[in-house]
């Protein structure tokens, strides 16, 4: 089995099954749609459209994920040029992958795209909090470099890693989003509620933005405006869709209010 999905996955690199849908990050003070994260899908040609989860892990272990990065990378600065036309200052998210957080390389290949074009304003990346804290010095020297030419930093995931606060604290992050773990269970349990109102609390006293993600209810939606949370992301928003799509959906929403 894992021998046929390397394979596949090769196959799937050379031949282009893969694809970005694009789900909205919504300011909750505004209500205007400022960004979005851009999510990879894979198009197999026999099981249909999978998921991260089901070959990102993978792909890790068996050191193709560099390949599938560079995709990633190339077709996120098409997209975020494409919608910066639309809504200026409109800023695209897309993963880091372990390999990449604390790698100095990827500072090279953000510098070569601004000099093809790409408007590094309009990027920002995410690192999930445990690849963040593998290496905390190296991550803080790429967040550091990648904040001069103008990229924002998200820690993914924040909260069900094994970060210290001492060590967050070094990292130049822009904003801090909250796992979707403790988003959905913020109106019927105590504890989350509790995690949710401290991680908000953390990053507004390390000049962080917080960002709910995974929010499936516009009850979820209303709690976290009501606690000061910055940004919400989720199906009660929107659920990730194609470029073209996306691009429908962005087009019919008022550049101030999001309606």
């Amino acid at each position: 089995r894992r021998a046929a999905l390397r394979n596949e996955l090769a196959d799937a690199i050379a031949s282009d099954q893969f694809a970005l849908y694009y789900q909205p990050h919504v300011d909750l003070q505004t209500g205007a749609v400022s960004g979005c994260e851009a999510l990879i899908r894979w198009n197999h040609p026999t099981r249909g459209l999978l998921l991260p989860a089901h070959f990102i892990p993978f792909a890790e272990q068996i050191g193709i994920i560099t390949s599938i990065d560079d995709w990633v990378m190339r077709h996120a600065f098409a997209a975020a040029n494409e919608l910066a036309a639309l809504r200026p200052g409109f800023r695209i998210y897309f993963n880091l992958s372990g390999r990449q957080a604390g790698d100095p390389k990827i500072v090279r290949a953000f510098v070569k795209a601004a000099r093809s074009g790409v408007r590094l304003k309009n990027i920002g990346v995410e690192i999930t909090e445990t690849d963040a804290m593998r290496d905390v010095e190296a991550t803080r020297q790429v967040c550091r470099a990648l904040h001069r030419l103008n990229v924002r930093v998200a820690i993914d995931d924040f909260g069900t890693g094994y970060s210290s606060l001492s060590s967050l604290k070094r990292l130049p992050v822009d904003i801090v989003k909250i796992d979707r773990t403790f988003v959905s269970g913020v109106l019927s349990d105590p504890h989350d509620e509790t995690i949710a109102e401290t991680i908000i609390a953390i990053a507004e006293r390390f000049g962080f933005d917080s960002l709910a993600e995974g929010a499936e209810r516009p009850e979820e939606i209303e709690w976290f405006r009501n606690h000061a949370c910055r940004f919400v992301q989720g199906y009660a928003v929107c659920h990730p869709l194609p470029l073209p799509e996306f691009k429908a959906w962005l087009s019919d929403r008022d550049p101030m209010t999001g309606i």
